[in-house]
């Protein structure tokens, strides 16, 4: 069961990516809950419980999606946004982490969704997209199959597993 289906995926090949898109990319696709962050040309930018990857060049994140064999799905999106405007949502979370806060909140500001309560989770965000015409290609690295289904899941598993992964960082800091 799912509350989102990718269909027709498109195998990710260079020639294909447009650089002046946006673009949601979907790490470890099929964990609960899966990682999600975006590309803007060509800079990666995602919100983690231990900051912010800021303007990462995307060929290095393909590189690591590659070598780990991570499964991604890579979601273009027909949203107008420019540069400084994309980086601004991610800037408070670079210099004020808020680790108990998902990687969800800056995408959903991008989109303009930042107080909607419906929107809790990646599905959702996704159904607002499809609702709205704005999904576009949807490619994938590291899956089999032409389809894909989100894993069900809800804010109470998100929330877990962010304070698992903050728990983990401050026994980092503290060992």
């Amino acid at each position: 069961m799912s509350d989102f289906l990718f269909e027709d995926l498109i195998p990710f090949e260079w020639e294909k990516f447009d650089d002046q898109s946006l673009y949601l990319v979907v790490w470890y696709a099929q964990k609960i809950p899966p990682h999600i962050g975006c590309v803007f040309q060509q800079a990666y930018y995602s919100k983690k419980v231990k900051g912010v990857d800021f303007a990462i060049p995307f060929k290095k994140t393909i590189q690591l999606i590659e070598s780990k064999k991570i499964p991604t799905v890579l979601i273009q999106i027909n949203h107008d946004i420019n540069l400084s405007e994309l980086e601004s949502h991610f800037l408070d979370y670079k210099t004020n982490p808020q680790p108990l806060v998902s990687c969800l909140a800056p995408l959903k500001s991008i989109f303009h969704q930042a107080e909607n309560p419906e929107i809790q989770q990646l599905a959702h965000l996704l159904e607002f997209l499809k609702k709205n015409n704005q999904l576009s290609q949807i490619f994938s690295l590291n899956l089999i199959h032409k389809s894909f289904a989100l894993p069900t899941y809800g804010a109470e598993e998100i929330q877990k597993r962010l304070a698992q992964l903050a728990y983990v960082e401050r026994k980092k800091h503290t060992s």
